[in-house]
């Protein structure tokens, strides 16, 4: 499973249709329900940004099908002034609000990642079921 989702190649320059195009994967190779949804146009980042928020998604979302066994994501990209928000939902098993950021391995990583290029990075658990994972990148007006 991870090798289906680790081989897929970032060709997009644009993190919306990066997004997109991991979608139309996911929902061709696991058979699961995924979308993206886009509130607001995003800024132009550069490909480095753009590769590193495609593979904190992309390990988010092999976390959700591997270990939570979801079988629904949500891709959230949304402006809010000073910050791009990159949110990931799903929901599988319940996700134990006391882990850390750092806790597992694939976490760590994402959260290296974000640290990389400057943005916050959160693990908590859904609302009802599953786990939320927000990426929040600080980008000029």
């Amino acid at each position: 499973m991870s090798h289906d989702l680790v081989t897929l190649d970032l060709q997009e320059k644009d993190l919306a249709s990066a997004m997109e195009g991991m979608v139309a994967h996911v929902k061709r190779t696991f058979n699961i329900s995924c979308r993206f949804h886009c509130e607001t146009k995003a800024p132009a980042l550069d490909a480095h940004c753009v590769s590193q928020l495609y593979k904190i998604t992309q390990e988010a979302v092999t976390n959700a099908i591997k270990h939570a066994k979801a079988r629904n994501v949500e891709i959230r990209l949304r402006n809010g002034g000073s910050h791009l928000q990159l949110s990931i939902r799903n929901d599988g098993a319940a996700f134990p609000s006391v882990v850390k950021a750092n806790a597992g391995l694939g976490l760590r990583i994402m959260s290296y990642r974000a640290h990389l290029i400057g943005a916050g990075f959160e693990v908590k658990p859904g609302e009802e079921e599953g786990a939320v994972v927000t990426c929040s990148l600080p980008v000029s007006s």
